[in-house]
């Protein structure tokens, strides 16, 4: 059931299902776990949300690392915790979102698209498999979410 208005003052509706809210609850949260434990640092996510800075400079990389990577961490989750909020004061199948949030949805997408993509060993566009790839269920999530984001940036452009 997903849909994506553009209001006249510059906000976004979304309209989602109970089922897609729930989803999108959960992978939020479980973003959330990923960056909160990012000093484990084992999983294999953490590369690909947390990209080198200076690919050719490790120092270089590592202070950057220690200046940055503490306030990124804090705003992926602030993102990820705005958007479980929104799903959770969801009223029907509707979700209110001014400017900003709708921004803060785009950055968790992004984020969600970018773990889901390291899960499925997806590197650059093709890689999303067939319809016999055991792992479909996944990959339509990751082309669900891609669909989303596509929609809010549309709908904030309009």
């Amino acid at each position: 059931m997903t849909g994506v208005a553009a209001r006249d003052d510059g906000g976004v509706d979304l309209l989602l299902d109970a089922d897609e809210r729930d989803l999108l609850k959960s992978l939020a949260a479980q973003l959330i776990e990923i960056v909160a434990g990012r000093a484990a640092g084992d999983d294999p996510a953490l590369a690909r949300l947390f990209p080198s800075a200076y690919a050719d400079d490790e120092a270089a990389a590592a202070e950057f690392r220690r200046l940055a990577e503490d306030d990124i961490a804090l705003g992926k989750e602030t993102d990820a915790r705005a958007v479980v909020a929104s799903l959770e004061r969801a009223g029907a199948d509707r979700i209110r979102l001014d400017e900003a949030a709708a921004l803060a949805w785009l950055r968790t997408l992004t984020a969600l698209r970018l773990t889901l993509a390291t899960r499925l060993g997806i590197d650059e566009d093709g890689d999303e498999g067939d319809e016999s790839d055991p792992e479909l269920p996944l990959t339509r999530i990751y082309l669900w979410c891609g669909m989303l984001q596509e929609a809010v940036i549309a709908a904030l452009e309009a």
